[in-house]
Formats: structure tokens, C-alpha cells, sequence
């Protein structure tokens, strides 16, 4: 944020207009002794966001590399799960309903079906390590979320599966 990319290619410092020399992207490592402290990320995206990030860029095997471009994209991925959330509750039964007749059939059925899939696939993701993958999974099954929210009507059966696979969302993040 403090360097401008001018029209011909060139970075000048944002306050003085002195040209800056761009280097070349290194991932941070603690072996390279060029670790950035997350709490830049933390103070401008939040702590949920950073978590996000780090499970989501990559696996535990390699380094990771933070970047703000990650770190926001993590950032909007929370914030619409927040949207979801604030939306799809005001059409789902209470906690602790029972599931009315024809839950299993339909939309409701294949949400259903969508949100145990989901946890069959994150839960061996976890298993194996494989956290980027697991929240990839998640990144899919939020597509299927979204839809079902957007899709929300007085079906009782469907606000059920919906109550159902927002409960399950939250317990998978």
C-alpha cells in the first residue's frame, strides 16, 4: 500500500515519489529469517481470517506465503459465510426441532445428502493432514449452502436440511 505502480511499469513510494526497485517473492521461513509477524493480518482482517488463511494456502509440508491478496481473499470467504449465516437463520426452525415428514426427499434430501458427504470428505482431509484440501471442500460445500439459503421457502422439510447444514458449516470451520 505504500508503493504505486505507474503506467510505463515503473514502483515509486507512495508518500515521496522516489522510484522503488520491486524484488522478487520469497516465501516467508522461519529458516530464511523472513517471517512476517501475523498480527498485521490479525489487526487489519481479524484472527478468524488469519486462521482461514493458513489452512487454506497450503499444505504443512511447504511454507507458507502470505500475501495480502490471500489474506483478503480469506477475509471475503468469512465475511460470506457470515452473510449465509445472518440469512439463512431467519427462515430455519429452532434448535432441537424434529425433522418433519419428507426430509429426505427433494432439495432437502440432496442438501442432506451434499452436507454428510461433506463431512465424510473433510473428516478423512483432516485425518490425513490435508488441511488446504479440507477447506477447499468446504469452499464447495458453502456453494451449495449458499444456493440452498437463496433458495429458502416455507418447505418445512427445507428449512430443516438448511438448519441442519448450517449447524454442520459451523462445526466444520
Amino acid at each position: 500500500s505504500e508503493v504505486t505502480v505507474n503506467d510505463d511499469g515503473g514502483a515509486v513510494h507512495t508518500g515521496t515519489g522516489a522510484a522503488v526497485t520491486v524484488g522478487r517473492s520469497e516465501k516467508m521461513s522461519k529458516s530464511l529469517k523472513n517471517v512476517v509477524d501475523p498480527e498485521a493480518i490479525i489487526g487489519r482482517y481479524g484472527a478468524d481470517t488469519a486462521r482461514w488463511f493458513m489452512l487454506s494456502d497450503s499444505p504443512p509440508e511447504r511454507d507458507l506465503e502470505w500475501t495480502d491478496a490471500g489474506a483478503a481473499g480469506a477475509s471475503r470467504f468469512v465475511q460470506r459465510l457470515w452473510r449465509m449465516f445472518e440469512e439463512g437463520t431467519e427462515a430455519v426452525p429452532p434448535p432441537g426441532s424434529e425433522p418433519p415428514d419428507g426430509v429426505s426427499e427433494g432439495d432437502a434430501g440432496a442438501l442432506r445428502a451434499a452436507t454428510h458427504r461433506t463431512v465424510a470428505k473433510v473428516t478423512a482431509d483432516v485425518e490425513r493432514f490435508r488441511f488446504n484440501v479440507a477447506v477447499a471442500r468446504i469452499h464447495e460445500y458453502a456453494n451449495t449452502l449458499g444456493e440452498a439459503v437463496a433458495r429458502a421457502t416455507p418447505d418445512a422439510a427445507l428449512a430443516w436440511a438448511l438448519r441442519e447444514a448450517l449447524e454442520t458449516m459451523a462445526l466444520l470451520v
